[in-house]
């Protein structure tokens, strides 16, 4: 099998261990994971893998403020309901976007 690593496994495993649920992962501490890989107390590989993981709730977080704000601004902006109003010449008139 070129280009496999079985430590590339491990570390793929590791990450999904310590990613939270909310990201898709299993939401497992440090110490539980280094446990898992067989790591002992002393070892500060581990320290890689929880480095990389906050970066991804980070950037979640801020990708969730951002879309936050974002549908604020555009609930805001919309029509609430469409009008209809009685007009002489025509008949009636539209305003607005119907909401569905």
């Amino acid at each position: 099998m070129g280009g496999f690593d079985l430590k590339t496994f491990r570390a793929t495993r590791a990450t999904e261990w310590l990613r939270p649920k909310w990201l898709g992962g299993w939401g497992y501490d440090a110490p539980t994971v280094r446990d898992l890989l067989g790591h002992d107390e002393e070892s500060e590989s581990i320290w890689s893998y929880v480095s990389s993981i906050a970066k991804e709730v980070l950037i979640a977080e801020m990708n969730k403020q951002e879309e936050e704000q974002k549908s604020t601004t555009t609930k805001a902006a919309s029509p609430k309901a469409a009008k209809v109003i009685p007009n002489d010449t025509v008949g009636f008139v539209v305003t607005g976007t119907p909401s569905l």
